[in-house]
């Protein structure tokens, strides 16, 4: 359970940073 919620959280922030990749780009 402990290393599925690492995953969670890593897969999380990797999103939000592609996000904010994302936005510099458009913006």
């Amino acid at each position: 359970m402990n290393m599925y919620l690492l995953y969670a959280a890593m897969g999380y922030l990797s999103n939000a940073g592609n996000m904010a990749d994302y936005f510099d780009v458009k913006y």
